[in-house]
């Protein structure tokens, strides 16, 4: 059995001013720093045999600390960024409300240079299958995004319109995935009772 805890980065310039920052290398503001900083700390006694991370520095950044502590290095992997939001990256999310809302309900819709919801739950739940099957027995650490985290419940489903009924992990939320002979479930699910009145969530209100 291998357990995966997949943190959420913490609180964003983008998350704290309600831009679209998909895969643009948008840096934490200084409680999700600080948010980072507890996580490790109530991650102090879980032992981690590997650390992951995306490539963006917000997920990177929220990892750090976890992995300083232990003296470990972090694999960064393209495949655990967020989602491409191709031209809608940096616009605010209220200009674009008619063309989120779209991209909310039609999972094959694509941002302008973007990918559908179809091609990043594939792409995110693939990448989890294969960092299982590579630490078999073990348990991994991924530092992700929300909007990642979100389509877990509708990977390991099969089902795509789960999507709607599932919230965006808040920041340095934590979900367990257990995989058991290859296959994957959600144990826990946005786990960030630990946050107290620290709790921060991206409510885009559509």
């Amino acid at each position: 059995m291998t357990t995966i805890i997949i943190l959420r980065h913490g609180e964003s310039e983008a998350n704290l001013y309600k831009y679209f920052a998909g895969q643009s290398d948008i840096p934490l503001t200084a409680l999700g720093r600080r948010q980072a900083e507890i996580a490790a700390e109530y991650l102090k006694n879980r032992h981690f045999d590997v650390i992951y991370s995306s490539t963006l520095s917000r997920a990177y950044d929220t990892a750090l600390p976890i992995a300083r502590e232990r003296g470990m290095e972090i694999i960064t992997d393209p495949d655990l960024c967020e989602t491409s939001l191709g031209e809608w990256e940096g616009k605010a999310l209220d200009s674009m409300r008619e063309e989120y809302i779209k991209w909310k309900t039609d999972f094959n819709y694509r941002p302008p240079q973007g990918e559908s919801t179809r091609e990043v739950c594939d792409r995110f739940g693939r990448a989890l299958d294969r960092i299982a099957s590579e630490n078999e027995g073990r348990t991994v650490l991924v530092a992700s995004h929300g909007g990642c985290i979100r389509l877990l419940p509708s990977y390991y489903a099969n089902d795509l319109e789960l999507i709607v009924k599932t919230p965006i992990a808040s920041n340095v939320s934590i979900t367990t995935v257990v995989y058991d002979n290859g296959v994957g479930r959600i144990e826990t699910y946005a786990d960030d009772e630990y946050l107290g009145d620290l709790k921060t969530y991206f409510d885009n209100g559509y």
